[in-house]
């Protein structure tokens, strides 16, 4: 997976929460919901936030980034590596 697959959505582990089918078909009420991708990052973030309030974790800021942007993208760091690890978990038991 390229940065440019991640931030162009290609690889979002697909819906976390889909909506398809309630509200009777009305498409008013049918969504796919927030990606996996930005639901893991939602409950990484927390974590990130609080490692780095500690002092336990430094993001790297070596690319122009402020210190809040830099915890965003770690965020979105460990959910690629989430979803990542569940992919190959799945082609692990495929394989079985």
């Amino acid at each position: 997976m390229t940065p440019d697959d991640r931030l162009s959505g290609l690889v979002d582990g697909g819906p976390a929460f889909p909506r398809v089918g309630e509200g009777f078909g009305n498409p008013r009420y049918d969504a796919a919901g927030m990606s996996l991708r930005d639901y893991f990052a939602g409950q990484a973030l927390p974590a990130v936030i609080t490692a780095t309030s500690a002092g336990q974790h430094r993001p790297m800021r070596d690319d122009g980034l402020d210190l809040v942007r830099s915890m965003a993208r770690d965020a979105y760091e460990i959910a690629d590596a989430m979803i990542e690890a569940r992919a190959a978990l799945s082609a692990s038991k495929v394989q079985r």
